[in-house]
């Protein structure tokens, strides 16, 4: 065989006719021929990779345009209700702002009404040293 024939260091100088029944010769012929069928096959199961792969892109863009929105309705009713916390906050230190000064006047009213029961007191004994 002329695969034998190369592989052996004896064919030194050898310049005869390539052989093409050999099954190296065959394998390079059957290597270089093109075949319809495998071909299709082929060029099928590209286009079949790259729909799957538009498909994902599709499905990542929906998906990423889904979380888009999400994010954007997530972001309004945390304003909403940063919003509402601010309202009540507003309202309750308006409460406690109220209360404060209800204390403090009830606190002036009590120290006048503890000085009108001083003062009355005072006239009372003024009265009583008069009369005797």
């Amino acid at each position: 065989m002329y695969v034998n024939f190369l592989l052996n260091e004896d064919h030194a100088g050898y310049e005869g006719p390539f052989d093409l029944d050999t099954p190296v010769s065959k394998l390079i012929r059957h290597n270089n021929v093109v075949h319809p069928n495998e071909d299709r096959w082929k060029v099928s199961k590209e286009n079949e990779i790259i729909s799957n792969e538009n498909k994902l892109l599709y499905d990542y863009t929906v998906e990423k345009e889904n979380y888009k929105l999400l994010i954007k309705r997530l972001i309004s009713t945390l304003k909403r209700e940063r919003e509402k916390n601010q309202s009540n906050v507003r309202e309750e230190i308006e409460q406690l702002r109220l209360e404060y000064l209800a204390r403090e006047e009830n606190y002036i009213l009590d120290g006048d009404k503890n000085e009108i029961i001083d003062i009355r007191t005072e006239l009372n004994k003024l009265k009583h040293q008069k009369l005797y």
